[in-house]
């Protein structure tokens, strides 16, 4: 099937009905299919790029949580990697375990000298926040020691401070404001949280800078992401805004663990699409930040495998995102500049699930809720320079499609008992040729596993999302097989076991 998703902006007044103002880590937020038209046999349609004289950053969510194995050479690795896809910053998302501090540090020393920027973010989720006591060792422990650092990430001329949560910390005032208002007055910074509550409310608080919608990065809400953003945006009333983009979400966390089992759609191509909406958005903000580089937890990864995964995390292994960083570069690239990219080089970007939408699996956790508001579909996103044939295969059952020059998406049925792969040719020659490997596309399966394993190649010959390779590098992938016809987690320890309840 070739398909073009086209949103729909409800009416404000269906947008205030479904607001829910606690943060989905916390697993209460509603999932619902987002509207959609599907127009058949068309194209992507062109990126709509308005102008804008504002400077453009995108960063990406990185959880030090997941981190206690890392090195500095680890995180060289990771600024690398980012710095190569178009990232300029990593969000350093911290919590409370003793160990966490001289990761951020070592983060920041892996930046230095290389461009990259780092810039705190925290989980008020788990830091506390009662007292002014609290406020002082916040500040003192992971703000202060970066404010003038090479590294840090600066914005309108100040270091960039965020959150995940704390619209509820008052550190022992009567107000939140008069809180936050006390940390942030104890140095110059933007205070760009992450806060969860009406955003008219918290775009009111003078302690605000600007805010960053976590909740906008995900397909849960019964509108479109357009409205939801147009309504934060309005709410702040000039001042700045972060729009969110996450590649997918899937947890399966049983009731003697993170008690947490349920998805939120990332069909339809919602990567690409949500990336090509932010940047049909970009004379609105100036920032955008994706969720997450190593949430494995919750499947939003788009960095390697190379991180510790919270305990009892059975859907990740094999499952590599990381082709999709170049998907996000082309976009990045339009966010940035104001102009699509001009693609040289053919490219194929080939992901699906493990197991039919209804398989029924022996699993004590249970099916995942929301589960039924998937597709049990084979997803194909093509690049191609010029006008190309694509055969895209479930198994041995393939349908060809036309690709036009730029972006095409294409899907096939899944098939139980099948891999997927996918190829390119043009003038009766094949130019790109992508396979799944040993992925296959389980009947019976043994676990509920709602995660995506992602493919790429490129017309060079090699898998275009390798760490430290640029795009449409020939250096294979991390953590999954991607081939061309032209060529050829450590255990977790207690302390890093936390997972962030969403």
């Amino acid at each position: 099937m070739q398909l073009t998703y086209l949103l729909l902006a409800l009416p404000l007044g269906a947008f205030a009905s479904s607001f829910q103002t606690v943060p989905h880590r916390r697993h209460h937020a509603r999932a619902a299919k987002r509207q959609a038209i599907k127009v058949a046999d068309t194209l992507q349609p062109e990126l709509s790029i308005p102008s804008t004289g504002g400077q453009k950053a995108v960063f990406a969510h990185h959880m030090i949580g997941n981190t206690y194995g890392y090195t500095q050479d680890t995180w060289t690795s990771d600024v690398q990697l980012a710095s190569s896809k178009g990232l300029d910053a990593f969000a350093l998302n911290f919590g409370s375990d003793s160990w966490q501090p001289q990761r951020i540090q070592d983060a920041y020393s892996a930046a230095s000298g290389t461009g990259f920027k780092m810039f705190v973010s925290m989980d008020m989720t788990v830091m506390p926040c009662a007292s002014q006591s609290d406020a002082d060792n916040l500040f003192n422990t992971f703000v202060a020691p970066y404010l003038s650092h090479p590294s840090q990430m600066m914005y309108q001329g100040r270091p960039l401070v965020s959150t995940f949560s704390g619209e509820s910390c008052t550190f022992g005032f009567g107000s939140v404001n008069d809180g936050w208002n006390y940390f942030t007055s104890k140095a110059s910074m933007f205070f760009m949280p992450a806060f969860n509550n009406d955003p008219a409310t918290a775009a009111s608080w003078s302690a605000v800078d600007g805010l960053f919608p976590w909740n906008s990065g995900w397909n849960y809400q019964p509108t479109n992401e357009a409205v939801i953003d147009t309504t934060v945006i309005n709410a702040l009333g000039g001042k700045p805004y972060m729009a969110a983009v996450s590649p997918h979400f899937f947890t399966h966390y049983g009731a003697n663990s993170f008690n947490k089992n349920f998805l939120f759609p990332s069909d339809n191509f919602w990567f690409a699409n949500r990336w090509a909406l932010v940047v049909s958005q970009r004379n609105l903000f100036d920032l955008v930040e994706m969720t997450t580089w190593n949430d494995y937890g919750e499947s939003s990864y788009l960095g390697p495998l190379n991180g510790d995964e919270p305990t009892g995390t059975t859907w990740t292994s094999g499952f590599d995102h990381t082709p999709l960083l170049d998907i996000a570069a082309y976009y990045i690239s339009a966010f940035k500049t104001g102009n699509a990219p001009t693609i040289t080089e053919d490219a194929i970007y080939l992901w699906s699930r493990p197991h039919l939408k209804g398989a029924s699996a022996p699993d004590p956790i249970g099916v995942p809720t929301y589960a039924d508001t998937t597709d049990d579909v084979i997803y194909a996103l093509v690049l191609a320079t010029s006008t190309a044939s694509v055969q895209v295969c479930a198994g041995s059952s393939c349908q060809t499609f036309t690709a036009n020059p730029g972006v095409n998406q294409f899907t096939v049925n899944m098939v139980p008992g099948s891999g997927m792969s996918a190829s390119m040719t043009r003038n009766g020659q094949t130019v790109v040729n992508v396979d799944g490997g040993s992925f296959t596309v389980e009947g019976s399966p043994s676990l509920y596993n709602f995660n995506i394993a992602v493919f790429g190649a490129t017309s060079n010959g090699g898998s275009p999302s390798s760490p430290g390779s640029s795009p449409g590098s020939s250096t294979a992938g991390s953590s999954s097989s991607s081939s061309s016809s032209s060529s050829s987690a450590s255990p977790t320890s207690a302390s890093a076991a936390k997972c962030k309840k969403k």
